[in-house]
């Protein structure tokens, strides 16, 4: 969990640092462009038989600088859990890594981390899906 919160609170803090809300898919992009480089390939140009994944775009405006630059190479894919559901599996995952494995007693914080994940509200450069 405070990996997750500072995981999230950097990201928050660059978007506003940087005045946009793509500001972690272009540290991604610019990481996209060394891999194919380091690959033998172009900065530019696809690499054959390769996919780039990032996980947890976390503002629309990742999305929408991801398909300006990479067109139709670019490809979108939205996982769904419930709620009630996400909680259950944070709280396991924040249990599991205190080593407790007592779930329930970490409901607060996991509902807390889904809360900030969904949208901070009234910051337009932070959490947003």
């Amino acid at each position: 969990d405070e990996r997750i919160e500072a995981l999230m609170g950097a990201g928050d803090e660059l978007r506003r640092v940087a005045g946009r809300g793509d500001a972690v898919a272009l540290l991604a992009m610019g990481k996209i462009r060394q891999m194919r480089r380091d690959k033998g390939g172009s900065e530019v140009r696809l690499l054959p038989r390769h996919a780039f994944l990032l996980h947890s775009l976390k503002h629309p405006n990742e999305i929408r600088t991801l398909r300006e630059v990479y067109g139709d190479a670019f490809v979108a894919v939205s996982v769904y859990m419930p709620r009630a559901d996400r909680l259950r599996v944070l709280s396991e995952r924040i249990s599991r890594s205190r080593g407790d494995y007592r779930p329930e007693a970490h409901e607060a914080t996991a509902a807390s981390l889904i809360n900030k994940d969904e949208k901070d509200a009234g910051d337009d450069l932070g959490q947003n899906v």
